[in-house]
């Protein structure tokens, strides 16, 4: 899976082993195909949505908000270039990014 954000595109690694994209794995946005520190990703929980599918406590790509977690302090916060950027997922490498 790559992500875009700002017309960059970044590799998915499946970092916690789950076979699926979640909080803990990691964009490598160095290029060099390793999870380092600054690459994690985390989620934020999307609010009174368990009515429409969502489950609380999982990550959900239909409804809550992956980030790059790059100090892993587990907050979307602003800072340093890259540090807590949203990244969403594309369909596929083939897909054309979305505006």
């Amino acid at each position: 899976m790559l992500f875009q954000e700002s017309g960059e595109s970044f590799l998915w690694i499946d970092a916690d082993g789950s076979g699926g994209l979640s909080a803990g794995d990691a964009v490598d946005l160095d290029g060099d195909l390793i999870a380092d520190a600054g690459e994690s990703l985390a989620y934020l929980e999307a609010d009174n949505t368990d009515q429409y599918g969502n489950v609380p406590g999982a990550y959900s790509m239909a409804f809550d908000f992956l980030y790059n977690d790059a100090d892993g302090d587990l907050q979307r916060d602003f800072g340093p270039r890259l540090s807590g950027r949203t990244i969403r997922p594309m369909a596929s490498a083939s897909s054309s990014p979305t505006t």
